[in-house]
């Protein structure tokens, strides 16, 4: 049974799209864990017991828990990861797209006038 720490604000975020985390999000292909491990936002330990698991989802819920308890400033170096990761669809997703809203904004504008 996954634990979720429910005293970071970011984990009602986790909670929000957590279906859409669990099945897009890629923690192993993407190196993402690796990111987050050089960055030290997770274990040794950690790190291990994410990759140990069986499937693509079944890691992604394992790291989802693991950020829940989590500080703030992880919490942004995971979303950092995210873009290093190649994964900048997900980080829009989750806090709202500012990024591609802005970016469609312009070229609506550029392509308008």
């Amino acid at each position: 049974m996954l634990v979720f720490d429910e005293q970071f604000e970011h984990t009602a975020t986790i909670r929000d799209h957590y279906v859409f985390l669990v099945n897009t999000m890629n923690v192993t292909v993407t190196q993402l864990a690796d990111h987050l491990l050089a960055n030290k936002v997770l274990t040794q330990a950690e790190f291990d017991d994410i990759k140990a698991e069986a499937t693509p989802n079944a890691q992604n819920e394992k790291c989802l828990a693991v950020l829940s308890r989590k500080s703030k400033g992880e919490w942004e170096l995971f979303l950092d990861a995210l873009d290093e990761s190649d994964q900048q669809h997900v980080k829009d997703r989750i806090i709202g797209g500012k990024g591609l809203k802005l970016a469609f904004a312009s070229f609506f504008f550029c392509y308008c006038c």
